[in-house]
């Protein structure tokens, strides 16, 4: 059984946007003791974890555009504490998180990211999280990468 549906929505209790569950098919065979189920990565797998004192949010993998040495430890593997809505979240972190709103074109890696933007992150000393309708997104690395370094 595959599924292939987009979900262009706002995920409820994780504000993650264009979460695919292609990526989470769960495909059936026929075993010799019934159905097996096959399962790709959950959605914790899928995703970087944000961490502050007792709260967290997830946000999916590549929209993590920039990460400064001294927040490395923000990033955790395991949740702990209170799951925030990504609105919430945000902020109350507004210290170290800057969010960068981007277009479709350019989540998709069809268009580049300003490279005059991306270097000015370097200097900015936050988080960078992509934003698409103030919501994390997915951004391809070729949106990152101006012409002539690709």
């Amino acid at each position: 059984m595959h599924f292939k549906k987009t979900v262009c929505a706002v995920f409820t209790a994780l504000s993650c946007i264009s979460l695919s569950t292609a990526d989470a098919q769960v495909k059936a065979d026929q075993g010799e003791n019934g159905p097996v189920i096959n399962k790709r990565a959950g959605l914790l797998e899928r995703s970087t974890l944000l961490a502050s004192g007792r709260h967290w949010a997830m946000i999916p993998k590549t929209a993590l555009i920039y990460l400064p040495e001294r927040y490395k430890s923000k990033v955790v593997s395991k949740p702990q504490g209170k799951l925030l809505k990504w609105s919430e979240f945000v902020k109350k972190n507004s210290g170290w998180i800057h969010t960068h709103e981007v277009k479709l074109s350019q989540a998709r890696g069809l268009e580049i990211v300003d490279p005059k933007v991306v270097k000015a992150y370097k200097t900015m000393g936050k988080i960078v999280i992509a934003t698409y309708q103030k919501n994390p997104i997915t951004v391809k690395a070729a949106a990152l990468v101006p012409p002539e370094e690709k």
